[in-house]
C-alpha cells in the first residue's frame, strides 16, 4: 500500500498499486484512537482525484459514527 494523501490525525488515504484499489484510513475513537479502513467507491476516487480535500466530510461522518460504515469496513483494517 502506498501512502498517497494524508491529513494528520484525520486520515490518510492508501494506494493498493497491484489493484489500483484505493482505501481510507480513518482515525476514530476518543481516549483510546484506532483506524477504521474503507475501500473507496469510484465517485469517492474521483472526487478525490480532482480535490484531495474531498474525502474530508467522508472522514468526519466515519469518525464520529464508524459503526454506520461497518458494511464497508475492510476486514483487515489496522490495529
Amino acid at each position: 500500500m502506498k501512502t498517497v494523501h494524508k491529513k494528520e490525525w484525520a486520515y490518510i488515504v492508501l494506494l493498493d498499486e497491484s489493484t489500483g484499489e484505493y482505501f481510507i484510513d480513518v482515525v476514530c475513537g476518543g481516549v483510546a484512537a484506532y483506524l477504521v479502513r474503507l475501500k473507496l467507491t469510484d465517485d469517492e476516487v474521483e472526487a478525490f482525484k480532482l480535490d484531495s480535500d474531498a474525502l474530508d466530510s467522508l472522514a468526519e461522518r466515519v469518525s464520529y459514527s464508524p459503526d454506520s460504515f461497518a458494511d464497508r469496513t475492510v476486514s483487515d483494517s489496522p490495529p
